[in-house]
């Protein structure tokens, strides 16, 4: 699962064989709430660097 989260953050996409070892690993739908959690926090984090959003510091 980190490499496939590793590879969508990336390249923007998922290899053959990494994408063959996920679904050994996960149900169709799982796959694709992966990639559908990983492409939204990519999202959100564009986002917020984009926005200048300043990082928190460790309490």
């Amino acid at each position: 699962m980190l490499d496939v989260a590793d590879q969508i953050v990336l390249t923007g996409a998922v290899d053959d064989e990494t994408w063959a070892k996920l679904s050994g690993l996960l149900s169709d739908k799982e796959c694709v709430a992966l990639v559908m959690l990983v492409t939204n926090y990519s999202g959100l984090a564009t986002a917020l660097s984009v926005l200048g959003t300043p990082v928190d510091e460790r309490r």
